[in-house]
Parts: C-alpha cells; sequence; structure tokens
C-alpha cells in the first residue's frame, strides 16, 4: 500500500485496514517482549505515534506522544 493510500484508509477511518496494521504492530509488540523487555510505555511521532498509540490501548499500557 503507498503512503497516500495509507494515510486514506487511517483518514477514512477504514476498520478492516486499521485491524490489520494493529496485529502487525502487537505481534511486534509481543515479540520484543518475548525476548525479555519490559516494555513500560509506548511513544511514536507521526505514523509511529498512530501505530504505538493503537498497541498502547489493545495491551493497556501509558502512552506517550512525541513531538
Amino acid at each position: 500500500m503507498t503512503d497516500v493510500t495509507s494515510d486514506m484508509a487511517i483518514g477514512t477511518n477504514d476498520a478492516l485496514y486499521l485491524e490489520e496494521l494493529e496485529k502487525k504492530a502487537a505481534a511486534f509488540y509481543e515479540k520484543v517482549e518475548r525476548q525479555g523487555a519490559h516494555i513500560t510505555v509506548s511513544a511514536g511521532h507521526s505514523y509511529g505515534d498512530f501505530l504505538s498509540s493503537r498497541v498502547a490501548a489493545l495491551k493497556q499500557i501509558p502512552h506517550q506522544y512525541q513531538s
């Protein structure tokens, strides 16, 4: 998916696309956690912030926006 198409999917709140992104981001979070990391806060900038906020909500961890 191109950046423009991705932005449009986010902007129009395309639930299926957002769920797909959330699953990939959550899988990465779980992989890092299995490797022994204790994740206490989720943070990101721009697109990364969008993904980290979704994982934070899913995993019930604090989220911090990085400007």
